[in-house]
């Protein structure tokens, strides 16, 4: 680290590195976080480093000690979950560098994106017309249809969202499954 930094500083050259589910991280190893936010130490003076930490939640940030927390710069940005007009403007922009023009019916798309912005999660959307576009492929159908769509919902594990697995009993989320 230290011979990139020197060379970062020679070169004057800042760098970024995004940190994405940092949780995870952080849950699979804690003292990872502390080692992030030390790395800036490393570079002195030079301020050739930063870090962004992405997470769904601030959860993480309980896992970790005192110390850890006290390095941390906060600056939190918080987005709410996507909408099923923001997933539409997703999955219509995706499908068109996936499937060949005209391949996905875009009832398809609304409904997909309608089921996914019930989590506001758009892996789930793009999740869903992909699994859509592998069943009209195997169908031998011309075209992406809704009921391909239904059909992968079928096929997905269930979503639920924090509230839910809070709130229910658990035989309801058995059920439910």
């Amino acid at each position: 680290l230290q011979a990139l930094f020197e060379e970062l500083r020679r070169d004057r050259v800042h760098i970024m590195v995004a940190f994405d589910e940092v949780d995870s991280l952080v849950e699979s190893d804690p003292s990872s976080l502390y080692t992030i936010t030390r790395i800036r130490e490393i570079s002195q003076d030079a301020q050739a480093f930063s870090s962004l930490l992405i997470s769904k939640t601030l959860d993480y940030v309980k896992m970790v000690d005192l110390s850890t927390l006290s390095s941390l710069q906060w600056n939190a940005i918080s987005l709410d979950p996507y909408s099923a007009e923001q997933l539409y403007d997703i999955l219509l922009s995706r499908s068109q560098q996936a499937f060949r023009e005209g391949d996905v019916d875009d009832g398809s798309l609304q409904m997909a994106a309608e089921l996914a912005s019930i989590y506001g999660d758009a892996r789930y959307a793009i999740e869903l017309i992909y699994r859509a576009g592998k069943l009209a492929e195997v169908a031998d159908s011309g075209k992406v249809m809704p009921e391909h769509v239904r059909r992968a919902k079928a096929s997905l594990p269930p979503q639920f969202r924090k509230e839910e697995l809070v709130s229910r009993p658990i035989s309801m989320l058995i059920r439910k499954l």
